[in-house]
């Protein structure tokens, strides 16, 4: 649908990522058929929240679902909270669902909002990541580390502060809810140049507010 089509087109840096940890290169002389098991993605939901996060997590499934439709699973406790979100993406019923970890094997990719690692998901050999939608203490971000769990990022700013050294082509950005996309062809006849900066990420910049 449209909105896959514009996360896809958002999430350049995605195909990066499915890239690396999906293909490995092949050795006849190591072959084993195991190692061609395509690996599940499994992403994190949180529906109970009708906000810009549990979207983001949303869109992401769908982006992967687009690509691997029948190894792409939304992982949830309760999908009777899904009921909320298909009135804007009807798609989402065509995504797999999976109730529990238990699933997930060694090779398998697991992706998780900033919560706590799931240590005994990494020992069991699955790949967990979490997607930084928002900032924790790095003392939090050390523990994750620590617990064995990688580090996705929704922005450039996150992806290197607070004890995170994300690499570029893991920052996925951004996502956009379908109510918030003009419904009319866009026009410059009041474009004005404008130059924002956020003083967040360098207080030492003075605020630009035009030129």
């Amino acid at each position: 649908g449209e909105i896959v089509t514009e996360q896809r087109r958002n999430l350049r840096e995605l195909i990066s990522f499915h890239t690396l940890l999906m293909l490995k290169p092949f050795d006849p002389s190591t072959y084993d058929p195991k190692e061609l098991r395509q690996p599940k993605v499994a992403v994190q939901q949180v529906l109970y929240f009708q906000t810009g996060g549990p979207e983001a997590l949303l869109q992401l499934t769908m982006a992967f679902h687009s690509w691997m439709p029948n190894d792409t699973y939304m992982l949830y406790h309760d999908f009777s909270h899904l009921t909320p979100w298909l009135e804007t993406y009807p798609e989402l019923e065509e995504v797999s669902q999976m109730a529990d970890t238990d699933e997930l094997v060694s090779g398998d990719i697991f992706i998780i909002p900033e919560i706590d690692c799931p240590a005994h998901l990494v020992a069991r050999g699955v790949h967990v990541y979490r997607w930084m939608l928002g900032a924790l203490s790095f003392e939090a971000n050390q523990k994750s580390k620590e617990a064995g769990c990688k580090d996705l990022s929704h922005n450039f700013w996150l992806s290197q502060n607070l004890g995170l050294n994300v690499e570029k082509d893991f920052v996925l950005r951004p996502y956009i809810s379908p109510n918030k996309k003009p419904s009319h062809l866009p026009s410059n006849e009041k474009r004005e140049n404008l130059i924002l900066v956020n003083g967040d990420d360098n207080p030492t910049v003075p605020h630009i507010k035009s030129v």
